[in-house]
C-alpha cells in the first residue's frame, strides 16, 4: 500500500485522449512484468486514481470462503473511505451483484436500496469496474474508484469506460502470469508423477509418511517438510524430512504441532512470510513460538482430508492431515510453489488416504504379521517350514522335559562360627591398647584401657572425702571418751557428740558406696576379651590409640579360629523363595557348591544349617536373606575370615526351560501381569 498523500488540485474533466493513451500504454507494460499480484494492483490503482484526479480507491479480491477483502487501497481523504466500505454489508452486496452481472456500475453519492442500507453512504461517486482474475479456478476482483461528486453523466460513464480498460489490461496480466506459472508448473510434471507413484507404492503408514516427507522435500525445493497425522484430538508430527525419527520431546516438534492444531481448526490452508498482514489472532501466538524456535522465515500448513472427504488442496474442516512446508532463507513462495505444494497435497491425501483406511481394519497388525510370514508356506519354502517347525517343536519339547540342576546363587563370607565384637562399656578416652592383630587372649584379658577425667577428679574427691571422714570420727571417739557425764553439761556434751559420731558413720557408708560405685566404673574402662581366641581386626593401634569412644562403640573382633567354620551367603530376597521351597521338599539338608576367591579353581561342598527368618536391607543394596552353610574346616587350606566366596544352592532337578527362563518370567509376573 502506498502511504497517503494530500488531495491533487486536478479536475475530473481535464483528462485527455493523450493522458489516456500513456496511462493504457504505461499499464500495459506493467502487465508484462514479473510482479506479484498485490504489487501490479497498487501500482494499477495508484496510476488510475492520479489519472481520473480521484480521491481514492481499491481493488476487492474475495476469498475461497466467499468473504470480500481489501488488496490494494489508495485513500487521498485521510477519512478512510475505503475502511467505512469495507465492514457495509450493503456495499458487499453491490460488488457481488458486479460479478453476477460482470457490469460496471456507477453509483451516486448517498444512494440506497430500495430497502436497507446504503452501498455507498459517503459523499463522492462510486465507479466499480470488475476485474475477472483467471487463476486458481476463476476467483474474482473488482477495481473500485471513489470520484468527487459533480460532472455530467456523459464523463461518470467515460469514468467507467477508462476502468473497464484498466480492468482488461489487469485481466492480461493474471492470463500471462497464469502462463508462466503453468509453465513452471508444468516443468515439474514429470518429477510430480514420480511422487506420485512414490507415495501410492505402499499402504503401509508409517512408510507412506516417511516417503511423502522426502520425496516432497525434493520436489518443492523446500529447506524442512513435515507430516502430522490426526490421533484423536490433536494433530501429531509423524515423519518429518532427513530423519529416521520423530522426537516429540523436541522443542520445535511441539510447536509445529501446536502450530498445525489452530491452524486445522480454522479449516483453511495458512501461509505466512515476513511480510505477512493479519494473521488470526488464534494462529499468531503459535507461529510466533515457532518463529522463536525454528528461525525460519516462510511457512506453509496445509490441511488435509479426512478419510472419505473430498479431494483437492483447499481446507476442510474435520482435517485427518496435515503437511507442513518450511524455508529458512529469503525464498518467496510464488505461486507456481503454491500451485506445485497443491500438486503434492492432492497426491499425499490420497496416500494418507488409503492408508488410514487400511490401518483401521480389525486385526490389522497382526495381519500383517501373517502376510510378512506368507513365504513360509510357499510351495518351495515348504521342507524349509517344516523342518523349522519341527526343530521349533523339539526345542520346546526340550525346554519342557529334559531336567537339569537348579541352582539358587549367592554371595557367600567365610566366618568363624564363634565370634564376638568387642564392645566400648563406658564413655572415655582410650590411652593404651594392649592387643594387636592377630594375637591370642583368653577370656578377660585387657585388650585396651581407657580413662575419664570426671571419674578420675570424682575418685580422688570421694577418696580424699573419706579420709576427712575418717579422722573427724576419730577425733570425735577420742573426745567422748575422756568426758565424765556427771554433771549435767558434760552429759549435754557427751550425747552432742554421740550424735555427730553417728552422723559421721552414716557419712562414712555413703562416701564408701560411691566410692564402690567409682571403682565399678574405673572397671568398665579396662576393654577385656568376651572369649577366647583371637584378635582378628586389622591395625587395632592405629585405629583406637588415643581415640575418643562411647559407650556400645564396637571395637574390634575376637574370634575362636581353631574352632569350627561356617560360610554366610546372602540370597536375594526374591531368590529365597526358590530355596525355602526346595528345603521343604527335600528329605535331607540342601547341598551347597562354593569357591573361595583366594583359592580360584577348587570348589568346595556344605550344607546349610540354618536361614534367617528375617529379611535385611542395607542400602544401597538389594533386600537379602542370611542363609548359614555348615563346612569341614579341615578340607580348606588356609582360612581366612571374611574370605568371599560364589556360592550356588542346589535346589533338586527342574525342567531345563524353568532353569534357563524362570527370572525372565518373574520379571513378567512383577512388571506386566501385576
Amino acid at each position: 500500500m502506498v502511504p497517503d498523500t494530500e488531495p491533487t488540485t486536478a479536475r475530473p474533466g481535464d483528462v485527455t485522449l493523450q493522458e489516456i493513451d500513456n496511462l493504457l500504454d504505461e499499464v500495459s507494460r506493467l502487465s508484462l512484468s514479473e510482479s506479484t499480484p498485490h504489487e501490479f494492483h497498487l501500482e494499477l490503482l495508484d496510476r488510475a486514481v492520479r489519472a481520473l484526479a480521484a480521491v481514492g480507491g481499491a481493488v476487492w479480491t474475495r476469498s475461497g470462503a466467499g468473504d470480500w477483502h481489501v488488496d490494494s487501497r489508495v485513500d487521498l481523504t485521510r477519512n478512510r473511505i475505503i475502511e467505512s466500505l469495507a465492514g457495509r454489508a450493503a456495499h458487499r452486496e453491490l460488488l457481488q451483484s458486479v460479478v453476477d452481472s460482470n457490469e460496471g456500475r456507477i453509483v451516486l453519492p448517498n444512494a440506497a436500496l430500495a430497502a436497507g442500507e446504503s452501498p455507498n453512504p459517503t459523499e463522492f461517486l462510486l465507479i466499480v469496474s470488475p476485474m475477472a482474475i483467471e487463476e486458481d479456478g476463476g476467483v474474482t476482483g473488482i477495481l473500485e474508484v471513489a470520484q468527487r461528486a459533480g460532472g455530467s453523466p456523459a464523463q461518470h460513464h467515460g469514468y467507467l469506460r477508462l476502468l473497464e480498460a484498466l480492468c482488461e489490461l489487469a485481466v492480461d496480466f493474471h492470463r500471462q502470469r497464469r502462463v508462466r506459472v503453468l509453465q513452471a508448473v508444468a516443468g515439474k510434471a514429470q518429477e510430480i508423477d514420480r511422487f506420485g507413484l512414490a507415495v501410492h507404492a505402499s499402504l503401509d503408514l508409517p512408510a507412506t509418511a516417511c516417503t511423502i516427507v522426502n520425496e516432497g522435500r525434493r520436489l518443492l525445493d523446500c529447506d524442512r517438510f513435515s507430516l502430522a497425522v490426526r490421533r484423536g484430538r490433536h494433530m501429531r508430527i509423524v515423519a518429518v524430512s532427513g530423519s529416521e525419527s520423530v522426537d516429540r520431546r523436541a522443542n520445535i516438534v511441539q510447536r509445529l504441532e501446536d502450530l498445525t492444531n489452530a491452524v486445522a481448526l480454522t479449516g483453511e490452508p495458512f501461509w505466512a512470510a515476513d511480510d505477512a498482514a493479519a494473521i488470526p489472532p488464534q494462529i499468531a501466538r503459535p507461529l510466533e513460538a515457532w518463529r522463536d524456535e525454528s528461525h525460519a522465515r516462510n511457512v506453509a500448513v496445509i490441511p488435509l482430508a479426512a478419510p472419505g472427504g473430498a479431494a483437492g488442496r483447499h481446507a476442510r474442516p474435520g482435517a485427518q492431515a496435515a503437511v507442513i512446508v518450511e524455508r529458512f532463507g529469503g525464498d518467496r513462495m510464488d505461486d507456481a510453489f503454491r500451485l506445485t505444494v497443491g500438486s503434492v497435497c492432492a497426491h499425499a491425501e490420497l496416500a494418507l488416504r488409503n492408508a488410514l483406511e487400511h490401518e483401521s481394519f480389525p486385526f490389522y497388525k497382526l495381519l500383517r504379521i501373517v502376510r510378512k510370514a506368507r513365504w513360509f508356506v510357499a510351495a518351495r519354502q515348504l521342507p524349509k517350514t517344516a523342518a523349522v517347525a519341527l526343530l521349533l517343536a523339539a526345542a520346546g519339547l526340550a525346554l519342557a522335559y529334559v531336567p537339569a540342576n537348579f541352582e539358587i546363587e549367592g554371595r557367600g563370607l567365610l566366618q568363624p562360627s564363634l565370634r564376638r565384637n568387642v564392645f566400648a562399656r563406658s564413655d572415655g578416652i582410650i590411652t593404651e591398647v594392649r592387643a594387636e592383630h592377630s594375637q591370642q587372649c583368653r577370656e578377660g584379658d585387657t585388650l585396651a584401657v581407657m580413662t575419664r577425667s570426671q571419674l578420675d577428679y570424682d575418685l580422688t574427691r570421694v577418696l580424699g572425702e573419706l579420709a576427712t571422714s575418717r579422722q573427724r570420727l576419730s577425733g570425735v571417739q577420742a573426745t567422748r571418751l575422756k568426758l565424765n557425764p556427771q554433771t549435767a553439761a558434760d552429759r549435754d556434751k557427751y550425747n552432742q557428740l554421740t550424735a555427730e559420731e553417728t552422723e559421721i558413720r552414716e557419712s562414712l557408708k555413703s562416701l564408701e558406696q560411691q566410692h564402690e560405685i567409682l571403682k565399678a566404673q574405673q572397671d568398665d574402662l579396662l576393654v577385656r576379651s568376651p572369649l577366647t581366641g583371637a584378635v582378628v581386626t586389622w591395625n587395632v593401634k592405629q585405629l583406637l590409640e588415643a581415640r575418643p569412644v562411647q559407650k556400645g562403640q564396637t571395637l574390634m573382633q575376637v574370634a575362636d579360629l581353631s574352632g569350627p567354620w561356617v560360610l554366610e551367603v546372602e540370597v536375594s530376597d526374591d531368590r529365597i523363595g526358590h530355596v525355602l521351597d526346595a528345603r521343604r521338599s527335600a528329605d535331607r539338608d540342601l547341598g551347597v557348591s562354593f569357591m573361595l576367591a583366594t583359592e580360584a579353581g577348587t570348589s568346595y561342598r556344605g550344607t546349610i544349617e540354618n536361614i534367617s527368618l528375617a529379611t535385611d536391607v542395607r542400602p544401597p543394596e538389594q533386600a537379602h536373606v542370611l542363609v548359614t552353610v555348615r563346612i569341614n574346616r579341615d578340607e580348606i587350606r588356609g582360612l581366612r575370615p571374611g574370605a568371599t566366596a560364589v556360592t550356588r544352592i542346589h535346589c533338586g532337578r527342574r525342567s531345563i526351560g524353568f532353569v534357563w527362563f524362570h527370572s525372565l518370567w518373574e520379571t513378567i509376573q512383577k512388571k506386566v501381569l501385576f
